[in-house]
Formats: C-alpha cells, sequence, structure tokens
C-alpha cells in the first residue's frame, strides 16, 4: 500500500492564511515605499528619495521567514499541546519583536510596517495563549478535582 503524501485539510488551510497574510503585508510593504521618510528627507539635498526596492523585498522576505518559522514551531493545524508549542514559541517571537523595537527610532516606513507586523502578532499570540492554556487545562483539572 502506497502511503498518501496528501496533508489534512487544516494543514492546508492554515499555510493558505499564511500565504494571503503574506501577500497582504507584502502589499503593505509596496505601500509603505511610497510613503516618504520624514526624517531622511531632511538629511538628503535633492529633495527627493528613490523607491525603497531592496528594502520592500528584504523586508517581504524577512516576514515569509517568519510566518514559517511560527508555522513550524507551533503547529495550529494539529491542537495536541498547541499550548505548550505556543507557550515555547511566544518567547522567541517577543525578543524578537523587542529587538526591532529598539532600532525602531528614525525608522523608515517600510520598518514601522514590519514593526507593526511583529506587534500585531505578539499581542494576538499573547491573547490566544490566554485563551488555549485554560481550555486546554480545564478537562484535567476537571477530572482531578472530581475524583
Amino acid at each position: 500500500m502506497k502511503p498518501s503524501l496528501r496533508q489534512p485539510a487544516p494543514y492546508r488551510t492554515f499555510w493558505l492564511l499564511a500565504f494571503l497574510v503574506w501577500l497582504l503585508l507584502f502589499c503593505a510593504l509596496i505601500h509603505a515605499g511610497f510613503q516618504p521618510d520624514h526624517w531622511r528627507l531632511r538629511h538628503i539635498e535633492s529633495g527627493t528619495l528613490p523607491y525603497p526596492t531592496a528594502s520592500v523585498i528584504t523586508f517581504a522576505l524577512i516576514v515569509l521567514v517568519e510566518i514559517t518559522v511560527f508555522g513550524l514551531i507551533a503547529k495550529p493545524w494539529r491542537f495536541h499541546r498547541l499550548w505548550l508549542r505556543m507557550l515555547i514559541g511566544v518567547f522567541p517571537w517577543l525578543g524578537w519583536t523587542a529587538l526591532w523595537g529598539m532600532a525602531a527610532m528614525h525608522q523608515s516606513p517600510v520598518r514601522d510596517v514590519h514593526l507593526n507586523w511583529l506587534l500585531a502578532v505578539a499581542a494576538i499570540h499573547l491573547l490566544a495563549l490566554l485563551v488555549i492554556v485554560p481550555a486546554s487545562v480545564w478537562p484535567r483539572l476537571r477530572s482531578w478535582l472530581s475524583g
């Protein structure tokens, strides 16, 4: 009998949603590239800045890696010990967010989109932990209390 290479529906759904989120962020990065970088404008004599193609591509790739690593660590399509994987994954994510947050002074609009993405995911991650951990512990706690 041949093993099936077909992945379960939640797996495919997660990666499809992750790809759509990346596309939306890529569009936001492209849009941010057209916004003026007011700090750099004061330090450039010509008064016009070229489009930051390299920054947009770099940050699009960084976001792609972040989404992939988050998906591989959390594996949200599997509910067995999801709380533990998310708890373990929240610490590197918050550290990565803090690192980018400390470098935020005088940042370009492209970097601002990236930092806002990191902060949004950190907030969602922490809120999800507030729901998933009690939901995971409750059945065990209930059986322990009853018997």
